[in-house]
This record gives C-alpha cells, structure tokens and sequence, in this order.
C-alpha cells in the first residue's frame, strides 16, 4: 500500500487509482469480498475516484465498501465510521446535504 499512499500524498489520484484497483482485485481473490483489506481497498479506490472527481464511480466503490461494511463490521467500529464518513464527505460534494446529513444521524444512532 505504500505505493499508493505515496500516489494519494503526491496527488497522483490516477495513477492511485490504478493501483488500488490491481489491489483489490488481488485481495478480492485472495481474501474474498468480505474482508476487512478488501473492505479498506475499496473505501481507498472510492476515495481515489471522489479526489478526481470521479463521483459516479466513487459513488459505486463506496456504496461497495458500505454493504461490505454493513456485513463484516459493528456499526461502532472506527472502521465501520470510516466508511460512513467517506460515503458522507461524497454526498456532500454531490450536493446531496439530506442525504450525507441522514446518513450521518444514521450512524451515530447506530442504525445503519
């Protein structure tokens, strides 16, 4: 992963995105989808998408590492919040502030 943090701190958001791809396909295979690295791959390519400005393909990577999320992890695990944030943070450069608002409520009540 340093590779790509190295990327992401450079602003290298299309070469990052490349990797996390090659590397969530890698641990998608290795590890399966409901694993916590292919959970954090995910979250990182919705991410590196949002940061292009990609926000039709962040939106599916994120919306993929929420219901991964939802499945593998307690809903007041950091992690968990991680993703939650994320999900939130690209609602809200999509303009959609009901829906990063409820989906914060949401979390913080615990009922996601």
């Amino acid at each position: 992963m340093n590779l790509t943090e190295i990327y992401r701190v450079q602003g290298d958001y299309s070469d990052c995105v490349e990797n996390y791809t090659e590397i969530r396909d890698m641990f998608s295979k290795q590890f399966g989808e409901k694993h916590f690295i292919t959970l954090w791959t995910t979250e990182g390519l919705g991410n590196s998408y949002r940061a292009r400005g990609m926000l039709d393909h962040a939106d599916k990577w994120l919306l993929t590492a929420m219901l991964i999320a939802i499945e593998i992890l307690k809903s007041d695990d950091p992690n968990f919040l991680d993703v939650v944030e994320s999900c939130g943070i690209l609602r809200k450069e999509q303009g959609r502030f009901s829906k990063a608002e409820a989906l914060y409520k949401q979390a913080l009540e615990g009922n996601i």
